[in-house]
């Protein structure tokens, strides 16, 4: 019957253990959202966004073209828009969350904070293309900037309708009226060649008349731009140069 006796009192009270202080947990950062963001332009919107990229590449921008260039519908979040009457009038539009990559006729996204490409980045990118100075008539915008071209095609290319859907123009402005619609720290946008109805390539006259900053990038570009003579393409090979 020992539960009946008496238990001895112990000298000293029974160890506890004593919860240590728990660090608290780090906080974890909320998910990015999804896609990139881009800024758009339609014939009569204005579309502020992200766009959830079908393909990617070293260069946000690119990623956007890859995509683009695949024609399928885009998948868009946090989407605004604005009336070109008033561009910077951006209102939440979360009913559109898709759109055709046809209905766009520009892209003005890119990094701002980029600098624009040095002398040494143009040379190695010359070794592959030609830098030619372009005015596009996009109505109702009109696009002035640097198209590269590969070897012996001229920038009238631009108005066939094949190839590529989404192009880059480098050094670029967009102007809408007498209004820009580029922000000047971006560098590169994307034009939609369907829209172009006219390329002018731009000299050293166009320069003098043009009134644009002479240290702005495309001022240097056109000033560092020399004429190449391209050599008559050689004869093809296997055909006589005379019936024999």
């Amino acid at each position: 019957m020992r539960f009946l006796r008496r238990q001895a009192i112990p000298s000293e009270p029974p160890p506890t253990d004593v919860p240590e202080e728990l660090e608290p947990e780090p906080e974890l950062e909320p998910p990015s959202p999804p896609g990139i963001a881009f800024d758009g332009l339609t014939e009569d919107w204005r579309i502020v966004g992200r766009i959830v990229l079908t393909a990617r590449a070293a260069d946000p921008l690119d990623s956007i073209a890859r995509s683009l260039n695949n024609r399928d519908p885009v998948e868009l979040h946090d989407t605004r828009w604005a009336s070109l009457d008033s561009p910077d009038a951006l209102e939440p539009a979360p009913g559109l969350s898709r759109m055709s990559a046809y209905d766009l006729v520009a892209i003005i996204a890119g990094d701002p904070g980029e600098p624009p490409m040095s002398d040494g980045e143009f040379s190695v990118y010359q070794v592959r293309k030609t830098a030619s100075p372009v005015e596009l008539d996009m109505p109702p915008f009109l696009v002035r900037g640097t198209h590269f071209v590969e070897g012996r095609a001229e920038a009238d290319h631009l108005l066939r309708r094949y190839g590529a859907l989404f192009v880059p123009i480098g050094d670029a402005t967009l102007h809408l009226g007498d209004r820009f619609l580029t922000d000047p720290r971006v560098q590169t946008i994307l034009v939609n060649r369907l829209y172009i109805k006219g390329v002018r390539v731009l000299d050293r006259e166009w320069l003098k008349s043009s009134g644009i900053p002479a240290d702005s990038p495309l001022a240097q570009r056109i000033a560092a731009v020399t004429v190449r003579t391209v050599a008559p393409a050689p004869p093809e090979l296997g055909r006589p140069d005379s019936p024999g």
